[in-house]
């Protein structure tokens, strides 16, 4: 909300600003928004006279802008994993590269490299990152259920609910994985 203090054209001017407007558009599921808020953003930033053009905010800007997939799976997979290589390493956004390389893979057929950095953007999204860490240990779930392995399917969406629960994240539309309460568990069927 208080970034609706600032113009648009104030916004575009500071990365910061635009990397924050890009963040909230992603949770709220605005693709278009989220783009013009990472280019700006990575405009901003390739103006300044930064003294890492090439650091943590530009490699930022590059994620959010990938969250589109608009130039395709293996680009998508590839500009990860080139993000993730110029962040430190205890940042969120490093949960979020790793969720977009392995779904990336998953999606390409590629399902046992898929596991990999997804159990990593687990492990680097449960204190930073949780909703990225419910997105991950979500399609760790699937891998297992088509594996047909209901335990392990069983205990990712656990843990995955439990995350949900504990951060508050049932109304974030991003969580929109989080099945009712009614629903049964595998082992009940």
């Amino acid at each position: 909300g208080w970034l609706e203090r600032f113009a648009p054209e104030e916004i575009a001017r500071h990365p910061r600003l635009a990397l924050t407007a890009a963040t909230s558009d992603v949770a709220a599921g605005d693709r278009d928004r989220l783009e013009h808020w990472a280019a700006a953003a990575a405009r901003s930033l390739a103006a300044a006279e930064a003294p890492e053009p090439d650091g943590p905010e530009a490699a930022v800007a590059d994620v959010l802008g990938l969250l589109a997939a608009r130039d395709g799976l293996a680009r998508m997979r590839a500009d990860a994993a080139a993000a993730a290589a110029r962040l430190p390493g205890e940042t969120a956004w490093l949960a979020v590269c790793r969720l977009l390389e392995g779904t990336a893979l998953y999606l390409t057929g590629d399902r046992e490299a898929a596991r990999g950095p997804l159990e990593d953007g687990a492990r680097h999204g449960a204190v930073a990152a949780p909703l990225v860490q419910v997105l991950c240990l979500a399609q760790l779930g699937v891998l297992a259920l088509e594996e047909d392995d209901p335990e392990t399917a069983e205990v990712c969406i656990s843990r995955a609910r439990r995350q949900v629960e504990r951060t508050g994240l049932g109304d974030c539309p991003l969580a929109a994985l989080q099945p009712s309460r009614s629903t049964r568990s595998p082992r009940s069927n």
